[in-house]
Order: C-alpha cells, then sequence, then structure tokens
C-alpha cells in the first residue's frame, strides 16, 4: 500500500500508530497481542464494527478477514469462544474467509481455539506454539460439593475445545485428549504443521 500526500498529513495530524491501525482496518487486518480478555473480545467487537461500516460504505472491498495475534499466551477460555463466535458471525454475514496468523508465543486458548477458528491458519517460523489441559485459578475456600461443579463445568469446557481441535485437526476426540491429557505440549511451528494445527508457516 502506497502513502499519498494526504496520509502523510494524516500521520501528522493523528500519529503513525493510529494511522497504521486506520490502515489495517481498511485492509481487513484485526492485530491482538497479550493475554486473550473480555476486552480483547470487546476491542475486537469494536474494530469490526468499523470495518463493518467501511466494508457498507464501498471504502473497504476484501474477500478475506486477518486476525493477526502478536505474542499470545493464551488466556481466557470464555473471551476466546466469544471472539470464535464474533468473528465467525461477522466472516458469515460479509462472506469472507478467515485467516488467523500468529507471531510469537502461540499458546494455550491462542492455538486451541483462535487458531484453529480460522479457514487458514499461519505461523511465523520461529513461532513457539504450548497446548496443555484448560485450567482454572482457584483462591478461595471450596468444599467438595464446589470442587464436582467446578469439574463438570470444566470437563464441559474440555470437550469444546477438543471437538473445535478434532475438527480442524482432522483428529478424534480420542486423539486429542490423549495428545494432551496431563502434558505441556510445547511445538515448533513445523511440528504444529505436521499434527495439522496449523496449514502454512510465514
Amino acid at each position: 500500500m502506497s502513502i499519498t500526500g494526504p496520509q502523510v498529513e494524516k500521520i501528522k495530524n493523528i500519529g503513525l500508530e493510529e494511522f497504521m491501525a486506520g490502515t489495517e482496518i481498511i485492509s481487513g487486518i484485526v492485530p491482538i497481542t497479550g493475554a486473550i480478555t473480555d476486552y480483547t473480545a470487546a476491542s475486537i467487537a469494536a474494530k469490526l464494527g468499523v470495518l463493518s461500516r467501511l466494508i457498507a460504505g464501498g471504502d473497504s472491498v476484501i474477500d478475506v478477514l486477518t486476525l493477526r495475534m502478536y505474542s499470545c499466551p493464551g488466556g481466557d477460555v470464555d473471551a476466546s469462544f466469544a471472539m470464535l463466535d464474533i468473528l465467525h458471525n461477522f466472516c458469515a454475514e460479509h462472506e469472507l474467509s478467515l485467516r488467523v496468523e500468529a507471531y510469537g508465543v502461540v499458546a494455550s486458548a491462542a492455538i486451541m481455539i483462535m487458531m484453529q477458528a480460522g479457514d487458514i491458519r499461519a505461523v511465523g517460523q520461529n513461532s513457539v506454539i504450548l497446548i496443555h489441559e484448560p485450567r482454572m485459578f482457584i483462591f478461595d475456600e471450596t468444599k467438595t460439593s464446589d470442587l464436582k461443579d467446578i469439574k463438570q463445568g470444566m470437563d464441559m469446557m474440555s470437550q469444546m475445545i477438543f471437538k473445535l481441535m478434532a475438527d480442524r485437526c482432522g483428529k478424534t476426540l480420542k486423539e486429542v485428549e490423549d495428545f494432551v491429557d496431563r502434558r505441556e505440549r510445547w511445538m515448533t511451528a513445523q511440528e504444529a504443521k505436521d499434527w495439522n494445527l496449523i496449514d502454512e508457516i510465514m
């Protein structure tokens, strides 16, 4: 993308970071970084709202929506599933395919949910991938009945994640469960590609 004289003036007026964010949105690129949280999901929804208006006004003509992740060490499972639904609904509404790209660390929910959301999944050649069982941190007093309820909820969430991974990776549920059961699975980009977690190495 070339930068014209008027665009240079915009850079001077609004700052380079804001200008680059605008050009990314117009091009159908939605960047995120850091842990995935409720704030991340809300931010994605806001950016897609802007892109939707640009598409409706004819200012953005795209075939692919790209979620670009910069060093995402996982995060909140619920927020990740919210982002998955937000992205899929947006792509369905505007008849777009979804490309998910990741650079740096791609761990936990970032690889198990967000990478598997994409029609095309790509990571940088020097990316580091981590897969493990879903986790929950418990700080307060906990009764036995509370633990049973927590386990039931975590089992349900695990099955949702494992089914998503199995469907996208061409594996069975048991293969996915066995792969992550009680393990921290560190992988190179090539190992992730060999296991069909990703489609491309950039």
